[in-house]
């Protein structure tokens, strides 16, 4: 009785430590919306993701959502990608200055329905796109680490268990 205690507390810890490292495995982190969204957030750091590239479609989610859902969908979208705006400023001491900051674009696909308007125009900022992508991916491997902790203390227990029965 003692033994298959113990060789399910063995199991339990082999895939408990799979679970901790999965987010770390470079082929298979990308079947999880976690490993997509990292790829899309390297793809943005390059200069823009496109439709045809791992987790563009999350990413437009996270975009829409980020909007208050204003209606992109993955398929009206051909790439995003971040690029300079002039913004002009008028101060009354300088006249008028003109500072380059970053804007977020959406391209939008030909057929679309949605008009080509750059992201940037609903208030969205870079930066917050980024600590946005970095909450994601940061939950969502953490949920994978605590529940392969959590598989492995119990198979750990019940090795102990066997061992001391």
């Amino acid at each position: 009785m003692t033994n298959w205690i113990i060789a399910l507390g063995l199991a339990l810890d082999i895939v408990g430590a799979f679970l901790i490292a999965l987010p770390d495995l470079p082929h298979l982190k990308t079947r999880f919306r976690f490993g997509r969204l990292r790829k899309a957030q390297r793809k943005m750091e390059l200069g823009g993701v496109t439709e045809d590239e791992i987790g563009f479609e999350e990413l437009v989610e996270l975009v829409d959502e980020r909007q208050n859902n204003i209606g992109i969908e993955p398929g009206d979208v051909d790439k995003i990608e971040f690029g300079p705006t002039e913004n002009i400023n008028f101060d009354s001491s300088d006249g008028v200055t003109t500072e380059v900051a970053a804007s977020l674009t959406v391209e939008y696909a030909e057929d679309a329905e949605t008009p080509e308007i750059p992201i940037s125009s609903h208030k969205m900022n870079p930066n917050s796109l980024y600590s946005i992508l970095f909450r994601d991916i940061e939950s969502d491997e953490r949920k994978f680490r605590a529940g392969g902790f959590i598989i492995l203390s119990t198979g750990f227990a019940l090795q102990l268990i066997g061992t001391l029965s």
